[in-house]
């Protein structure tokens, strides 16, 4: 998200402030706004939301449809969902990443399974019109994850779970019209040791640079890759940082980065922590299970420069939690998922152009969307010591 976007939003925000009436912690508002059926609508929407130039959320299922094998659909914010594109295998199978807005105004993603089995990449147009732009072999990379990031080049970059030269994942390239490059593989054996089997999909720096995690074959680790595919680990996790990072990395408004981990820390349950661009790592909040627990998500930057995310498990139902934390630390629970209302949220929150946090459940039946509308208690909280 760029900053002018972020003060599109900050201020629209900031209107919908000035207009609450009732006590910070009593104005927030969470509405599951959709129930998906595992039929016709898909099923277990495990990855987020794109808002288009429409307005309307864009995202994918990994389950059902007419074909079983995943859909793509698009949402308005009032909850009325539209399937755009039924997967059949040739094409794809099974969703394992997010959409990604292009600059023609398409979308464009990634399938875990397909035609070879390693997968694909895709293009899509608002009107349901798909167009497979690459099939994986296994050679130049296999099974994709978490999605693709569009750099200031105008092409798309992500990285895939297995294949390349160590089978250990690829770093590539594709641009809108299918032009495909394997830029990196990588290899825990290799130099720079450490970094390989990439989950995440990448954030762009402010230098220009890719950060991203991999969870490697320990406890993970942080990287950045140039767009040519040169690799710096940055940062290899130990138990009392976090680990296994599965969730991609938010740039801050300060040039940090911040994510989660699913398990370690103090307190065994993950941790949220702040990455330098260097690779300095300081831990911000370890889970306790009842704050949550399993952080698979990354982190969604809000319009007052904290950071909002949500939990697998913990809370007060054990289903799972939404959160805020301040760059400094200081951590708010929000919400606690019931069960009913959807659990094992898994995917990074979006903000909405309209103030309010978009985000989706894989559980709860077979999946749901959900929108959260914040209070103004975050920019009340600043001056409070983290815990």
């Amino acid at each position: 998200m760029s900053i002018l976007e972020l003060r599109e939003h900050k201020a629209l925000f900031l209107g919908a402030v000035l207009l609450a009436v009732v006590p910070a912690r009593l104005a927030q508002t969470f509405t599951t706004i959709y129930n998906f059926t595992g039929a016709a609508d898909g099923g277990g929407p495990m990855w987020g939301l794109v808002q288009g130039t429409d307005g309307s959320f864009y995202g994918t299922t990994g389950t059902g449809g007419e074909n079983h094998g995943g859909t793509v659909f698009r949402i308005t914010p009032t909850g009325s969902l539209t399937t755009l594109y039924n997967f059949d295998g040739v094409d794809g199978i099974t969703s394992s990443g997010g959409l990604a807005l292009g600059a023609d105004g398409n979308f464009y993603g990634i399938t875990a399974n397909g035609l070879t089995g390693f997968g694909t990449v895709f293009q899509v147009t608002p009107a349901g019109v798909l167009t497979t732009l690459h099939t994986f072999s296994g050679a130049d990379g296999g099974n994709p994850m978490g999605g693709l990031v569009l750099g200031n080049d105008g092409n798309f970059y992500g990285t895939t779970m297995s294949g390349g030269a160590s089978g250990s994942g690829t770093f590539f390239r594709i641009a809108p019209s299918g032009t495909f490059a394997n830029l990196y593989s990588f290899d825990p054996d290799g130099t720079p040791a450490g970094s390989a089997l990439p989950r995440a999909a990448l954030v762009l720096g402010n230098d220009g640079n890719f950060y991203g995690t991999a969870t490697a074959y320990g406890a993970g680790t942080a990287f950045r890759i140039t767009p040519g595919g040169t690799l710096t680990t940055l940062h290899t996790f130990q138990y009392t940082d976090g680990v296994d990072p599965f969730g991609a990395l938010a740039l801050g408004t300060d040039g940090n980065f911040y994510g989660t981990t699913v398990d370690g820390g103090a307190k065994g349950n993950g941790v949220i922590f702040q990455m330098t661009p260097s690779g300095t790592v300081t831990v911000l909040h370890s889970f306790d299970g009842a704050d949550g627990s399993s952080p698979w998500a990354g982190l969604a930057l809000g319009p007052d420069e904290n950071f909002y995310g949500s939990t697998t498990m913990g809370g007060a139902s054990g289903s799972g939690t939404l959160f805020e934390i301040t760059p400094d630390g200081v951590f708010i629970p929000l919400h606690s998922f019931s069960g009913a209302d959807g659990y094992m949220p898994q995917a990074a929150l979006l903000l909405g152009k309209d103030g309010s946090f978009y985000g989706t459940s894989e559980g709860g039946g077979t999946g749901t969307i959900f929108r959260w509308l914040p209070s103004r208690h975050a920019s009340l909280r600043r001056n409070q010591s983290p815990r």
